[in-house]
């Protein structure tokens, strides 16, 4: 399933979109070795092939080093240059690479299984995964565990953290069984500040000293996602707040909202058929009329929640979610 490579490829500085193929034509795993061989750090790329920002920052990072050896040994996986070269989330006929990560027999689950097995064996240091948003965000990390070392880590990348348990198939949450695990929020796809951002993290995560170990905490609380806001993949969706379009009609500014609380009362735009929206709980419990009025043919917010990941992108919305809810969590609760 998976190509293994011990060097980077020779034209890897100059691969774009338009040219990835000829270096990467399917899932790969590259092992770079460095000063430290004993526990290298995990990287992954290009799990969501419109979110590009996670392969500039390992070519900026791995380019510093072109003539210099490692501070530590680092493991790359390559997810899908297929819907890289294409610039969409994932192929028509591919699932979600950042949903696979539970059991399933699609080629896709079975490429998982093997970058799984390869890294259990590894003794990981730290796990990165980068990611971008479709909507409007803040650079965030998220989390998995109720853990200090992952919030020490997490820290050098954001103050702001976000702790989930769901979706359970994405890759951090699989990856937080070995070691220190985040995803990195790193913004827009090609935000010049969130690539910054991921170059500095991968750095200090890299740093051969474990510089990132040793820090204080600094963060007084850690946002919890509790909630997941889903629309039918069947009914028309726009943000143009029109009271009269026949689906669901959401406020121009949706994606505004994220990483801000929203007041009881908040309009979140019109809809036609309230069976057509939901908001789920982490085990999957139906809380929509908790959190949203849905009377009238308007959408009102019930009680107040801290939204992220709100989407105006209407393929991710459908195929993925609209957006999550979070509260916040003193550190002190959160951790015991």
């Amino acid at each position: 399933m998976l190509k293994f490579l011990n060097n980077l490829p020779s034209k890897f500085f100059e691969i774009d979109q338009e040219n990835v193929l000829e270096v990467f034509d399917s899932p790969t795993i590259i092992r770079l070795k460095g000063k430290i061989d004993t526990r290298p750090v995990f990287v992954s790329t290009l799990l969501h092939g419109n979110e590009t920002s996670s392969f500039v920052i390992l070519q900026e990072y791995l380019k510093k080093y072109e003539n210099t050896e490692l501070p530590r040994s680092i493991i790359i996986f390559v997810g899908n240059p297929q819907a890289y070269h294409k610039n969409v989330r994932h192929l028509k006929d591919q699932l979600d690479y950042n949903r696979i990560w539970q059991q399933g027999h699609s080629y896709e689950h079975l490429v998982a299984k093997e970058v799984y097995e390869y890294l259990k064996a590894q003794n990981l240091y730290a796990s990165l995964d980068f990611h971008n948003n479709t909507g409007k965000n803040p650079h965030y990390a998220c989390i998995n565990k109720r853990n200090i070392e992952f919030i020490r880590l997490a820290q050098n990348f954001s103050q702001k953290i976000v702790y989930f348990t769901e979706p359970e198939s994405v890759l951090s949450l699989k990856m937080a069984n070995l070691c220190p695990s985040l995803t990195l929020e790193c913004g827009l796809s090609g935000s010049y500040q969130g690539i910054i951002n991921g170059i500095q993290l991968l750095e200090t995560t890299m740093d051969s000293k474990s510089a990132w170990e040793k820090k204080d905490i600094k963060i007084k609380y850690v946002y919890q996602s509790f909630g997941t806001i889903l629309v039918h993949p069947n009914v028309a969706l726009n943000f143009d707040h029109d009271e009269r379009f026949d689906g669901i009609s959401l406020i121009k500014d949706f994606d505004e909202y994220n990483f801000s609380e929203i007041s009881i009362g908040t309009s979140l735009g019109f809809i036609q058929d309230k069976r057509t929206i939901k908001v789920v709980n982490n085990s999957g419990v139906n809380i929509t009329d908790h959190f949203l009025n849905l009377e009238n043919n308007e959408v009102k917010v019930a009680n107040p929640f801290t939204a992220s990941m709100f989407t105006k992108n209407t393929s991710v919305a459908k195929s993925d979610c609209l957006g999550y809810l979070m509260k916040k969590l003193p550190l002190d609760s959160f951790l015991n």
